[in-house]
């Protein structure tokens, strides 16, 4: 589906359902429709999904959060601890600090 490689390609942009389903030229029903079907969730929470994963991969290679929250297309930071928490079962912190242990116990 070509809305998933657009996602993919400008998950740091602002997107929303409506400039998505004006891409698509289906109606927003059946957008929402065939969407869930080929991703298993909704278009929202596969964008959340996905940005989070991205902002992960960046905690995880050292850069701030902050930097990480808004490098992946959220402008609100309570926002973006939320949607991590609850994509990732733990906070960007707490997230942060476990690849930090990680890595140094690797160093050893």
């Amino acid at each position: 589906m070509h809305s998933i490689e657009y996602i993919k390609n400008h998950f740091d942009e602002k997107i929303t359902l409506s400039e998505i389903v004006r891409r698509s030229a289906m109606s927003k029903t059946n957008f929402c429709t065939i969407f869930n079907s080929i991703t298993g969730m909704p278009f929202k929470e596969y964008l959340n999904s996905y940005r989070i994963e991205r902002a992960a991969e960046l905690i995880a290679s050292g850069e701030k959060i902050s930097v990480a929250a808004s490098s992946c297309g959220f402008s609100d930071l309570s926002t973006f601890y939320r949607n991590f928490k609850k994509y990732m079962k733990r906070s960007p912190t707490e997230f942060a600090n476990k690849k930090r242990t990680h890595q140094k116990e690797k160093a050893r």
